[in-house]
C-alpha cells in the first residue's frame, strides 16, 4: 500500500479526501455560488478547481506561488480556443470584433476589481513586466544623478533588481525602509529615509516570503509629501482582500493573474491617467501608434499606446472570469478563513522541537494567509520531499526575496500558502507529517530516510 494512504488512515482523514470525487461539477447559479462559497464552509469549494477532484489526495499548500484554477476560468479558455478565437485589433470581421469585446470587457471587470477605470488598465505578463515596464520607461526618464529610490527589505526581487539595475546606471541611490526582529515594518527614521531626494517608493503590499502587511498609509502620504511617486506590488494582497486604487492613492500598481486563478501569463499594470502622457511606451509596435507619410509617427492617446503587438487576449480574458469567481467569494471571511490556518499552523510548530518560524507571527494569526519556518538539522528540500511523499505541496528557497533572507538570517525556508479551498483537516495532516519527520530524524539517517541518489541530491541543491 502506498505510504500516503497508510499515513492518511493513521490519522483518520482518508475519508475525508477520498470522498472527493473527479470530474463532478455541478451546474448553479452565481447566486447560488455567492451563497455557497460566503460560507464558513470554503472546502465546498475543492470540487469548483478539476485538479483537486482529480488529485483528492493531493494537499496543495503553494498558493503564494501560484493558484488552482476553477472549471469556469478553464473553460472560458477552451472555449475561445474551440470557437471563438480570432485576433484582435484591426479585425473587421465578426469573429476578431467579438474577441475584441471580450478582451476590454476583461479590462473593465480588472478595472472594476481594483476601483480603477479601464482607461488606468494596461495587460502586462505579469508583476514582474509590470515593474521592470515603469523602471524602463519612467524610470529611465525620470531618474538623475542623485536621486533616491526607496524600497524595503521586504521586497521580492521583481521590486529589487529593476530598480538596483536603474540605480547603478543613473548613479542614484536605493534606500530600504527596515523590519523589527519579528519581521514587522519599521517606521521609526521613516523621515530620514524618504526625504526630498527621493523620487520613487516601491514597496510591496504583502511579503512573498514571511506575510509582513507594511502598513501603507503612513509611508504612501510620506513618499507624496516630499514629492515621489509610488509604486506597489500587490501580488500577494490582490488575491485575497479587495484593493481600492483610489483609497491606496498610489501612482503604479502591479499583480499577477496565475495568483489569483487566473492563467499564467498575464498580470496587470495600473498607471494613474494623469500620468500616463508623460510615461513612454515600453515596446514599439503594432496597434499603438499612427504612422505618417513622413516616417514620423504619433501615439495613440489610450492604454493601446503601451500594448504594442498582438497582446495576451486569451489569457486577459481567463483573468476576467477569475475575476467573475472571485467577486463570488466574501473576501472579509475568506481573510478570517485563511488566518484561522495561518494561526493553526503557527501553534502546531510551535509545540515542535527545533522549529523557527520566521516573520510576524501575531500578525499572521490576525490575517495572513502563508508561515514559514525552517527545521534545525534538516534542509528546506529535504523536508519538502519528505511532505512530498504524503501528498503534500510545498515551496523551499528563499522565495526570491534575499534581502530580507539576509536580514532574518536564514539561508532558505519552507513557505506553506493557503487559499480558499484548502481545509483545517489539511493543516492537520500537515503537522501531523512534520510531526513525524522530527521523530524519525531523531532516530535515522535522513540520507538512508530519503534513500537519495547522488543524483538526486545535486537536484534538490540545484533548487536553491
Amino acid at each position: 500500500m502506498k505510504p500516503l494512504f497508510l499515513f492518511l488512515l493513521s490519522f483518520s482523514f482518508f475519508g475525508l479526501f477520498a470522498t472527493q470525487k473527479s470530474g463532478e461539477y455541478a451546474h448553479v447559479t452565481q447566486e447560488t455560488l455567492h451563497q455557497e462559497r460566503t460560507t464558513k464552509n470554503f472546502s465546498e469549494t475543492r470540487k469548483d478547481f478539476p485538479l483537486l477532484t482529480s488529485k483528492p489526495n493531493l494537499v496543495y499548500f503553494d498558493n503564494a506561488a501560484s493558484t488552482q484554477k476553477p472549471k469556469e476560468v478553464i473553460d472560458t479558455i477552451t472555449k475561445i480556443y474551440e470557437h471563438s478565437y480570432a485576433n484582435i485589433g484591426r479585425g473587421t470581421y465578426q469573429l476578431s470584433l467579438e474577441a475584441g469585446k471580450a478582451y476590454e470587457t476583461a479590462r473593465e471587470k480588472t478595472a472594476h476589481f481594483i476601483n480603477a477605470t479601464p482607461e488606468e488598465i494596461i495587460f502586462v505578463s505579469g508583476a514582474t513586466e509590470g515593474i521592470n515596464f515603469i523602471a524602463s520607461t519612467w524610470g529611465e526618464k525620470t531618474i538623475q544623478e542623485g536621486d533616491e529610490i526607496v524600497l524595503s527589505v521586504l521586497e521580492h526581487n521583481a521590486n529589487l533588481l529593476p530598480w538596483l539595475s536603474l540605480a547603478q546606471k543613473k548613479k542614484a541611490t536605493l534606500k530600504f525602509i527596515p523590519v523589527n526582529s519579528d519581521g514587522t515594518i519599521d517606521l521609526s527614521n521613516l523621515d530620514s529615509i524618504i526625504t526630498s531626494r527621493a523620487k520613487l517608493l516601491a514597496i510591496t503590499q504583502s511579503s512573498n516570503a514571511i506575510g509582513t502587511h507594511p502598513h501603507l498609509e503612513k509611508i504612501i502620504a510620506k513618499a507624496h509629501q516630499v514629492g515621489a511617486l509610488v509604486l506597489v506590488d500587490g501580488a500577494q494582497s490582490v488575491p485575497y482582500g479587495k484593493v481600492d486604487i483610489k483609497e491606496l492613492d498610489v501612482d503604479f500598481f502591479v499583480f499577477s493573474g496565475h495568483k489569483m486563478l487566473a492563467p499564467t501569463g498575464i498580470g496587470v499594470l495600473y498607471i494613474k491617467k494623469g500620468l500616463q502622457h508623460y510615461i513612454p511606451p515600453y515596446q514599439l509596435g503594432g496597434g499603438m501608434c499612427v504612422l505618417n507619410d513622413d516616417d514620423s509617427f504619433t501615439y495613440k492617446h489610450s492604454v493601446s499606446k503601451f500594448e504594442a503587438g498582438t497582446p495576451p487576449f486569451v489569457q486577459a480574458i481567463g483573468m476576467g472570469a477569475a475575476i467573475d469567481y472571485l467577486n463570488t467569494i466574501d473576501f472579509d471571511l475568506m481573510q478570517k478563513h485563511l488566518a484561522t490556518f495561518c494561526k493553526k499552523t503557527i501553534e502546531g510548530l510551535e509545540k515542535l522541537p527545533g522549529v523557527t518560524i520566521y516573520g510576524p507571527k501575531e500578525e499572521l494569526k490576525k490575517h495572513g494567509h502563508l508561515v514559514s519556518f525552517s527545521i534545525e538539522g534538516l534542509s528546506s528540500e529535504d523536508i519538502s520531499d519528505y511532505l512530498d511523499q504524503y501528498g503534500i505541496a510545498v515551496r523551499t528557497g528563499s522565495h526570491c526575496a534575499h534581502k530580507i533572507a539576509c536580514v532574518l538570517g536564514y539561508d532558505s525556508t519552507v513557505r506553506v500558502s493557503f487559499y480558499l479551498y484548502n481545509t483545517l483537516d489539511e493543516v492537520d495532516y500537515f503537522l501531523g507529517v512534520i510531526r513525524k519527520l522530527i521523530e524519525e530524524h531523531k532516530t535515522s539517517n535522513l540520507q538512508s530516510l530519503f534513500n537519495l541518489t547522488e543524483k538526486n541530491k545535486r537536484s534538490c541543491k540545484q533548487l536553491n
